[in-house]
C-alpha cells in the first residue's frame, strides 16, 4: 500500500513501467480507474459531501 501523497500514476513524472506494449494513456481530470485517486478528485468529493451533509458526517470510508 502506498501512503505517500506524492506517489500516483496520475502524476506526469510517473511512468509506471510503461513499455512499447503497455503505453500510458492520457487520464482525465479526475484520474483513471486503474490508478490511485488524484488529490483533485479527493478534494472535489470532500467539497461535495460537505455541501450535501454539512456537519452531519461521522466518518468517511474512502476505497479508491
Amino acid at each position: 500500500m502506498k501512503t505517500d501523497r506524492l506517489y500516483g500514476c496520475w502524476r506526469p513524472e510517473y511512468d509506471g513501467g510503461a513499455t512499447s506494449r503497455n503505453q500510458r494513456r492520457p487520464m482525465g481530470r479526475y484520474g483513471d480507474y486503474s490508478c490511485d485517486a488524484p488529490w483533485e478528485l479527493i478534494e472535489s468529493a470532500a467539497r461535495t459531501m460537505m455541501s450535501r451533509q454539512n456537519d452531519n458526517v461521522e466518518f468517511v470510508l474512502w476505497t479508491g
